[in-house]
């Protein structure tokens, strides 16, 4: 009888692994590609993920291009969100055969074409200058609605104001900080031009506080 279940648990292993997902995994934190080794997935992630991440801020330039196990929350593909000085881009691509995210994707150029929103502009963080209520931002591409919210990384806090893609805007602002340590709160959005509220951001200092000291 042991040797019958034994058996059977063997058998249940091998077939679970059968069904897994194979991806390919890397991580390159300056550039827009990389080439990795092979692992399997867990069973909680059904898709491999190719993510290229590029930040703009005044001149300077960052890419970060990972590839990994995935789940279809994972998948922003053409989400962006311009803020001020700030802006970032975030591609993914999603696929479900074993490998498939082997290679370098080909991502869509931006898309500068002023589409006619116009929505309040700030990027507000450490040594920075406080935002003015008043400053808006002509918004271009796919970048149709308007979006605020926090994000506390390390103790930081960091306040953004700015026009978003529909994915971005979705993703209630994860797309473009989904690292575990950073939090993003108090995501608000609009599709027209509106005068954001100070008060908004009054649980964003809270909430900071507590980081801070508890």
């Amino acid at each position: 009888m042991k040797v019958f279940l034994t058996s059977v648990c063997i058998f249940s292993a091998l077939v679970a692994t059968g069904n897994s997902l194979i991806c390919e995994k890397c991580t390159n934190l300056h550039g827009p590609s990389c080439t990795g080794v092979s692992i399997t997935c867990d069973a909680s992630k059904s898709v491999c993920i190719a993510t290229l991440k590029e930040t703009f801020m005044e001149n300077h330039k960052r890419q970060i291009f990972e590839k990994a196990c995935g789940t279809t929350e994972d998948c922003w593909n053409n989400s962006s969100m311009t803020a001020g000085k700030f802006r970032v881009s975030v591609n993914t691509l999603c696929c479900t055969s074993d490998l498939c995210n082997n290679g370098k994707p080909k991502w869509l150029s931006v898309n500068s074409t002023l589409n006619g929103q116009t929505c309040p502009s700030c990027f507000y963080s450490v040594n920075s200058d406080p935002c003015d209520d008043e400053e808006t931002i002509s918004c271009s591409g796919l970048e149709t609605e308007c979006v605020q919210f926090a994000v506390v990384k390390k103790g930081f806090l960091t306040e953004l104001r700015g026009c978003a893609t529909e994915q971005m805007s979705n993703s209630r602002g994860k797309a473009a900080f989904p690292e575990k340590s950073v939090h993003v709160i108090n995501f608000s959005k609009s599709n027209s031009s509106i005068r954001l509220q100070c008060s908004l951001f009054l649980p964003a200092i809270g909430f900071l506080l507590l980081k801070l000291f508890f």
